[in-house]
């Protein structure tokens, strides 16, 4: 197994740089997310009757992506499957990304949200991954309160194409794991 220990590369940056647009976390279809949960994805259209389209509308093969809820509790037997489609997911993350953008910070929330995001290991082996994103931080609200950044998670990734996408994630775990938040 292979172990990189350093900023990501081929495919997994901060601030998205190396995603092409249209691409989605499948590697197909017209989503984009970017950078691993900081950009506001677009429209997904990939899925049709739960399985993949691509091409002049032929099925090649399912869409495998699914989210665990971890719900930063540290039993796995309280963990659920909160997102069992890309669409479930997406319409989660727009409905953050919506209250997230109501809010007045204190500070630029966005350098916020990167000072606090890490992700620096990958295992690696053979066409398969796990990335581990940790966030611990803190961003200061206009109120005089703050939004607490504490938890984990891990991606599940294919090379595909010679691209890394997404295809899975166990979000919200705590962290530290074991740790209840």
């Amino acid at each position: 197994m292979k172990k990189i220990n350093h900023q990501i590369e081929n495919g997994f940056r901060n601030a998205g740089s190396s995603q092409q647009p249209n691409q989605s976390l499948c590697g197909h279809g017209s989503g984009s997310f970017p950078d691993l949960g900081h950009a506001r994805p677009a429209r997904h259209r990939c899925l049709r009757g739960g399985r993949l389209v691509h091409g002049r509308g032929r099925f090649r093969h399912p869409c495998i992506f699914f989210g665990v809820d971890a719900r930063k509790r540290p039993n796995p037997d309280e963990w659920k499957l909160g997102f069992p489609d890309l669409e479930s997911y997406k319409a989660e993350w727009l409905r953050q990304a919506d209250e997230f953008g109501t809010t007045e910070f204190a500070e630029d929330a966005r350098a916020a949200i990167f000072n606090a995001t890490r992700l620096v290991d990958i295992d690696i082996e053979g066409a398969r991954a796990i990335a581990r994103k940790k966030f611990d931080g803190r961003i200061r609200k206009a109120d005089g309160g703050e939004d607490r950044l504490l938890w984990q998670t891990l991606y599940y990734c294919v090379r595909k194409d010679g691209r890394w996408k997404i295809c899975g994630f166990t979000g919200y775990l705590p962290n530290p794991l074991g740790a209840a938040s």
